[in-house]
């Protein structure tokens, strides 16, 4: 039996980790966040990243939509800019 509190990834990847090295050890399944998986779905939790790394791939993702919105917001602005300072020039002589 092994119990974590933190990250339940970690935790599935040292349980398969210690497997490979100790034949006696049998995984048949395990429970995670109170829901029963079998070997197979532990292997595939195994797999993914760490929370924190899950937590800054959803923090970039919702981060880069709204930095393209500013970016266009501004080059939308900045050619308002040049093309009110063109007219300026243009009226001027």
């Amino acid at each position: 039996m092994a119990i974590g509190y933190d990250d339940p990834v970690l935790l599935a990847k040292k349980v398969l980790e210690f497997s490979k090295s100790n034949e006696k050890l049998e995984i048949k399944g395990g429970a995670i966040e109170g829901e029963l998986c079998s070997f197979e779905e532990l292997k595939t939790i195994s797999v993914l990243p760490s929370r924190e790394i899950q937590l800054s791939m959803l923090a970039c993702a919702m981060q880069s939509p709204l930095s393209t919105l500013a970016s266009l917001m501004n080059s939308t602005l900045i050619q308002f800019i040049y093309a009110m300072e063109s007219l300026k020039q243009k009226r001027e002589a």
